[in-house]
Protein backbone atom coordinates (compact mmCIF):
# COMPACT_ATOMS: atom_id res chain seq x y z
CA UNK A 1 0.00 0.00 0.00
CA UNK A 2 1.27 3.24 -0.88
CA UNK A 3 0.70 6.63 1.22
CA UNK A 4 1.07 9.97 -0.44
CA UNK A 5 2.87 12.37 2.13
CA UNK A 6 -0.39 13.36 3.40
CA UNK A 7 -2.54 10.56 3.89
CA UNK A 8 -0.62 9.90 7.30
CA UNK A 9 -1.15 13.23 8.70
CA UNK A 10 -4.95 13.77 7.83
CA UNK A 11 -5.39 13.26 11.66
CA UNK A 12 -8.99 14.85 13.30
CA UNK A 13 -7.97 14.23 17.17
CA UNK A 14 -4.79 15.12 17.91
CA UNK A 15 -4.71 18.14 15.29
CA UNK A 16 -7.02 19.26 18.05
CA UNK A 17 -4.70 18.16 20.98
CA UNK A 18 -1.69 20.48 21.01
CA UNK A 19 0.77 18.42 19.18
CA UNK A 20 1.63 17.80 16.03
CA UNK A 21 2.69 14.36 13.51
CA UNK A 22 5.85 15.57 12.05
CA UNK A 23 7.95 12.28 11.30
CA UNK A 24 7.26 9.42 10.35
CA UNK A 25 9.31 6.16 10.80
CA UNK A 26 8.46 2.76 8.94
CA UNK A 27 10.13 -0.26 10.35
CA UNK A 28 12.16 2.21 12.17
CA UNK A 29 13.43 3.57 9.00
CA UNK A 30 12.52 7.95 9.60
CA UNK A 31 11.34 9.50 6.47
CA UNK A 32 12.48 12.98 7.74
CA UNK A 33 10.92 15.95 9.24
CA UNK A 34 7.75 16.54 6.99
CA UNK A 35 8.61 14.08 4.53
CA UNK A 36 5.15 11.71 4.18
CA UNK A 37 3.00 13.94 6.22
CA UNK A 38 0.91 16.92 6.17
CA UNK A 39 2.18 18.97 8.85
CA UNK A 40 0.15 21.88 11.10
CA UNK A 41 2.16 25.21 11.35
CA UNK A 42 0.84 24.96 14.81
CA UNK A 43 -0.48 22.92 17.43
CA UNK A 44 -3.30 25.45 18.52
CA UNK A 45 -7.03 23.44 18.50
CA UNK A 46 -9.53 24.21 16.27
CA UNK A 47 -12.43 24.54 18.64
CA UNK A 48 -15.05 25.04 16.12
CA UNK A 49 -16.07 21.57 14.85
CA UNK A 50 -17.72 22.78 11.73
CA UNK A 51 -14.29 24.62 10.36
CA UNK A 52 -12.69 23.11 7.41
CA UNK A 53 -9.48 22.74 9.91
CA UNK A 54 -11.01 20.59 12.25
CA UNK A 55 -9.55 17.25 10.17
CA UNK A 56 -6.15 19.06 9.74
CA UNK A 57 -5.80 21.67 11.35
CA UNK A 58 -5.05 25.06 9.51
CA UNK A 59 -2.08 26.01 7.91
CA UNK A 60 -0.77 22.35 6.57
CA UNK A 61 1.96 21.94 4.61
CA UNK A 62 1.96 18.93 2.48
CA UNK A 63 4.99 16.76 1.28
CA UNK A 64 4.62 14.80 -2.03
CA UNK A 65 6.60 12.09 -0.68
CA UNK A 66 5.15 8.48 -1.01
CA UNK A 67 5.73 6.11 1.62
CA UNK A 68 5.71 2.53 1.15
CA UNK A 69 3.48 0.74 3.91
CA UNK A 70 3.17 -2.81 3.33
CA UNK A 71 1.13 -5.17 4.83
CA UNK A 72 3.06 -5.96 8.84
CA UNK A 73 5.39 -3.07 8.42
CA UNK A 74 5.68 -1.18 11.90
CA UNK A 75 4.56 2.61 10.98
CA UNK A 76 5.37 5.39 14.04
CA UNK A 77 4.70 8.96 14.15
CA UNK A 78 6.80 11.22 15.85
CA UNK A 79 4.58 14.27 17.52
CA UNK A 80 5.68 17.06 19.36
CA UNK A 81 4.40 20.17 20.67
CA UNK A 82 6.73 22.65 18.29
CA UNK A 83 7.81 21.85 14.95
CA UNK A 84 11.24 20.93 15.08
CA UNK A 85 10.54 18.37 18.06
CA UNK A 86 11.50 20.09 21.78
CA UNK A 87 12.45 23.53 22.36
CA UNK A 88 15.01 22.85 24.60
CA UNK A 89 16.99 20.02 26.56
CA UNK A 90 14.85 18.31 29.00
CA UNK A 91 11.53 20.14 27.47
CA UNK A 92 8.86 18.71 29.81
CA UNK A 93 5.80 19.76 27.62
CA UNK A 94 7.28 17.66 24.67
CA UNK A 95 5.60 15.81 22.76
CA UNK A 96 2.59 17.16 24.83
CA UNK A 97 2.04 19.12 27.81
CA UNK A 98 1.39 16.81 31.00
CA UNK A 99 -1.58 18.81 32.14
CA UNK A 100 -3.42 17.86 28.69
CA UNK A 101 -5.23 14.77 30.29
CA UNK A 102 -7.34 13.06 27.84
CA UNK A 103 -7.06 10.30 25.32
CA UNK A 104 -5.02 10.11 22.33
CA UNK A 105 -7.21 9.24 19.36
CA UNK A 106 -5.25 9.02 15.63
CA UNK A 107 -7.29 8.39 12.60
CA UNK A 108 -6.12 8.18 8.76
CA UNK A 109 -7.98 8.20 5.55
CA UNK A 110 -7.51 6.79 2.40
CA UNK A 111 -7.35 9.07 -0.51
CA UNK A 112 -6.26 8.78 -4.34
CA UNK A 113 -3.36 11.77 -4.30
CA UNK A 114 -3.14 13.02 -1.23
CA UNK A 115 -0.95 15.95 -2.26
CA UNK A 116 -4.09 17.71 -3.56
CA UNK A 117 -6.61 15.95 -1.22
CA UNK A 118 -9.27 17.84 0.52
CA UNK A 119 -10.07 16.65 3.87
CA UNK A 120 -13.59 16.93 3.71
CA UNK A 121 -15.78 14.13 2.40
CA UNK A 122 -13.22 11.40 3.51
CA UNK A 123 -13.71 8.05 4.80
CA UNK A 124 -11.89 8.06 7.93
CA UNK A 125 -10.78 4.96 9.66
CA UNK A 126 -9.27 4.51 13.62
CA UNK A 127 -5.43 3.46 13.52
CA UNK A 128 -5.09 4.19 17.61
CA UNK A 129 -7.03 4.59 20.51
CA UNK A 130 -5.55 4.76 23.88
CA UNK A 131 -8.25 6.47 26.81
CA UNK A 132 -8.56 6.23 30.63
CA UNK A 133 -7.59 2.84 32.21
CA UNK A 134 -8.72 1.69 35.41
CA UNK A 135 -6.00 3.33 37.50
CA UNK A 136 -6.77 6.81 36.16
CA UNK A 137 -3.98 7.47 33.75
CA UNK A 138 -5.02 8.50 30.62
CA UNK A 139 -3.61 8.14 26.76
CA UNK A 140 -1.75 11.49 27.01
CA UNK A 141 0.16 9.63 30.56
CA UNK A 142 1.45 6.73 28.78
CA UNK A 143 2.22 9.08 25.58
CA UNK A 144 4.79 11.47 27.89
CA UNK A 145 5.99 8.39 29.80
CA UNK A 146 9.71 8.23 29.16
CA UNK A 147 9.11 4.43 28.15
CA UNK A 148 7.35 6.05 25.02
CA UNK A 149 9.80 8.69 24.02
Amino acid sequence: MKFFATAIALLPALASAHTIAQRVRVNGQDNGQGNGIRVASSNNPIQNVNDGGMACNNGVSSSSKVIDVKAGDKVGVMWGHVLGGAQFANDADNPIAKSHKGPTIFYMAKVSNAASASPSGLQWFKVAEDGLDGSGNWGVDRMVSPRHV
